[in-house]
């Protein structure tokens, strides 16, 4: 009893430990479901996992929950991913569980999902790296079995759909060891020697096992790699695969893929059509416009009678060349010349008559504002008196003020004895 320590801190412990433990942290288990509630006011599932020997307690919290694509109950056989951890307050150990699949599932869709884990954490399925796909192909390149069914209603549907389109077809298998290495190679076909604008490839439906191929890593790396856009379209539309994450666009069967890759150019042929109205419509108002313009000049006189407009145009000349300007240019230029000595002189003389006329006003009003002068009254005798700067009267005074006298030839400071107002 040298050190006791309390239950709460073993149950810490315990769950440092185990949160600590990288084998613990991420995990796959599977197991019968017993004891599952589905708590319908948090959305939560509490369940517990057990086989032959042994059971170990599980939560599912709702934002995992809500993820789950079928409706778990017990007796079923599942695999669930998540943490193991220590609940402390009840001191028992439980998994965290993140992700639940059916076991009928197996093997495949733990394979399927780790690898899908792995591609997307390494940006293979980014939105940002994939390819838009041609507005008007001109050569499809199709990845598939010659034989299957996939591409007989491919074919069909480029030839109901959009015939003009090229279709290039490489024999792959579909399923089996060798598919996926066949795939890869028509991929590389397509983007080393044929080039077309859109690559296909998938297959009809089939079994998880059967469309595996579709899953293999290495092809998901050559369609991120792909210069060409990629179309995936494996199976139904409820089938996934990993080349349809990799591949630029996953369409649900083949069929739709054919639809997704062309116009319908029944489509295509009403623009045609409506462009062409438009086009023509156009057309015949210029021709229209242009035809009333050629016209109108017909009609005028020097189309009609060419002689006459020669004639009329050879009067206005001679008219113009027989005026002086043009045909005695040096005497309207004397005539001009003396002229403007004429009006030069007279200029000056009006000027002249102007400035003496000016200069006599301007002596009258220097007369009169000489008179007005304060300068010329100070000579009469007349002064100016002053306080703080300003001309002041009797009554403005009082005895002791300082003031200043302004006289004609000079001023003068004085102090103020005394203030006698004219009575």
């Amino acid at each position: 009893m040298e050190q006791v320590i309390s239950v709460s801190q073993v149950n810490k412990y315990l769950k440092l430990k185990m949160d600590h433990d990288v084998r613990l942290s991420d995990i796959y288990i599977g197991g019968e479901i017993s004891n599952f509630t589905n708590h319908l006011k948090s959305g939560h599932f509490y369940f517990s996992l057990k086989d032959s020997e042994s059971i170990i307690k599980a939560v599912m919290f709702r934002q995992h929950a809500s993820n789950v694509k079928f409706t778990p109950k017990d007796g079923q056989n599942v695999i669930v991913r998540g943490q193991v951890s220590v609940f402390e307050r009840d001191g028992i150990y439980q998994i965290y569980v993140t992700e639940m699949l059916p076991d009928g599932a197996g093997n495949l869709a733990l394979a399927f999902e780790e690898l899908k884990e792995k591609l997307k954490a390494e940006g293979i399925f980014d939105e940002g790296h994939k390819k838009p796909l041609p507005s008007y192909p001109e050569k499809i390149g199709i990845v598939t079995s010659p034989t299957g069914a996939a591409i007989q209603d491919m074919l069909n549907i480029f030839g109901r759909r959009y015939p003009l389109c090229h279709i290039v077809l490489y024999p792959a298998l579909v399923q089996g060891e060798s598919a996926a290495k066949t795939i890869i190679d028509g991929i590389k076909y397509f983007n080393n020697n044929e080039k077309v604008d859109v690559i296909i490839i998938g297959r009809g439906g089939g079994s998880a096992e059967e469309l595996w191929c579709f899953n293999d890593e290495a092809l998901a790396r050559e369609i991120y790699a792909s210069e060409i856009p990629i179309v995936s379209a494996v199976g139904h539309e409820t089938d996934f695969t990993i080349s349809d994450f990799a591949a630029d666009l996953r369409a649900p069967t083949p069929s739709a893929a054919a639809e997704l890759c062309t116009p319908d150019i029944n489509t295509l042929l009403f623009c045609v059509s409506e462009l062409s109205q438009k086009l023509n419509s156009v057309i015949e108002n210029k021709l229209s416009y242009y035809s009333e313009k050629i016209h109108n000049l017909e009609n005028r006189p020097c189309l009609n009678d060419v002689q006459f407009y020669i004639d009329n145009m050879r009067s206005k000349l001679n008219f113009f060349l027989s005026r002086p300007c043009l045909s005695r240019p040096e005497e309207l230029f004397e005539k001009q010349k003396i002229k403007l000595s004429k009006n030069v002189s007279s200029v000056s003389a009006l000027s002249q008559q102007l400035l003496h006329k000016k200069r006599l006003e301007l002596v009258n009003y220097a007369s009169k504002l000489d008179g007005l002068s304060p300068l010329k009254v100070l000579t009469r005798g007349f002064s100016v008196v002053t306080k703080d700067k300003n001309t002041v009267t009797a009554n403005g005074l009082s005895a002791g003020d300082e003031i200043s006298i302004l006289f004609h030839d000079g001023t003068a400071d004085v102090r103020v004895t005394s203030v006698k107002e004219r009575g």
